[in-house]
């Protein structure tokens, strides 16, 4: 990985766990949400408290942000849960309460690679997965590469 830039050192998990679905399940979470903290989280975080320090914000938009936030930090976490048996609690009732999908619903992704992206709970995947079948038809991706050699 040394000829590697920084995207592709980020999202590699997330592809090499096609081939290797449980590999993913495996990672510890710091692992797992190491490169979003550094990233994403922490940059967006340190700009949303300059903006509430500078700025009069509205209760609301510092609220989404903040969910925003901790929701993202946390979606390759979820993801590896759709991967292991072992889950906390937490994970189990987030499921049952439709807040996260079930490993079976993740499957239809994995058995297509063309199809049902989200992989928290899925509720933008009919959106999605319009938008890529018609980036696909238009030729502006190509299903080649969705599985790393």
């Amino acid at each position: 990985m040394a000829g590697d830039g920084p995207f592709e050192k980020l999202v590699y998990d997330f592809k090499n766990h096609h081939p290797r679905p449980e590999a993913l399940g495996r990672r510890p979470m710091l692992v797992q949400i190491g490169s979003t903290i550094c990233f994403a989280s922490l940059p967006a975080s340190i700009l949303l408290n300059l903006a509430a320090w500078l700025l009069l914000l509205p209760g609301w938009l510092v609220f989404g942000s903040v969910i925003l936030l901790v929701g993202g930090t946390f979606a390759q976490y979820f993801h590896g849960t759709l991967h292991r048996a072992d889950n906390p609690r937490i994970v189990e009732w987030m499921r049952s309460a439709g807040l996260l999908m079930s490993p079976d619903a993740h499957q239809l992704h994995h058995d297509t690679l063309t199809r049902d992206f989200a992989t928290n709970n899925g509720w933008s995947n009919p959106l999605v997965n319009r938008i890529f079948a018609l980036a696909i038809r238009r030729r502006w991706l190509t299903e080649s590469g969705l599985t790393p050699q």
